[in-house]
């Protein structure tokens, strides 16, 4: 079937004499093909597993979403209510040379979320800080937590509003709060 051929007088087959059979080609297309299908479903599965998320429904609560609500109300067009947002969207650190105490102050701030957030409408400029107060701020680990964010808001010229969750909410107390809290802020 293939022509022998011999170097130094050993038995030799040239690569491209057993390759040229036409059977012998498809064949290992065939299984390069298999081959790349079965890598390319590991890798794809595992992509899957590595980030399996859902949307959620909403970004606020049942109770969130109802205070958000009354909220927009109370403060119309004067303000921007803005919901869930990042600490760190709200505040920034001061150029610090000393990293050690940067990296400190970045990561106490990094991963806290704050309710609400009034903003001037034009310029985005964060006024107040809005927190709803369930039963779960009265533990220590929240207090601490509510205690800092007081320090470092109030510190850097942004109020804080703590409301306590209700079924209902006074309009003109809520709006009268806003704009106390807006103005030792100097918001305005």
């Amino acid at each position: 079937m293939f022509e022998r051929m011999t170097i130094d007088g050993r038995p030799f087959l040239y690569p491209f004499m057993i390759l040229s059979n036409s059977w012998l080609w498809l064949g290992l297309i065939l299984v390069a093909f298999v081959l790349l299908k079965v890598i390319g479903s590991i890798l794809e599965k595992k992509k899957k597993q590595d980030f399996s998320y859902l949307k959620k429904d909403s970004l606020l609560t049942e109770a969130e979403k109802s205070f958000y609500t009354v909220l927009r109300e109370v403060v119309g067009e004067k303000y921007l209510v803005c919901p869930q947002v990042s600490l760190s969207a709200i505040l920034s650190i001061p150029d610090e040379r000393d990293r050690g105490r940067y990296a400190v102050s970045r990561n106490k701030i990094q991963s806290k979320y704050v309710d609400f957030l009034l903003c001037e409408p034009e310029s985005l400029k964060p006024l107040l800080v809005i927190e709803l107060n369930d039963s779960s701020h009265d533990q220590a680990k929240r207090i601490r937590r509510d205690d800092f964010l007081v320090r470092a808001l109030e510190g850097a010229g942004v109020a804080f509003f703590p409301v306590v969750i209700a079924s209902q909410y006074d309009r003109e107390d809520l709006e009268r709060g806003i704009a106390e809290k807006v103005g030792q802020g100097h918001g305005e």
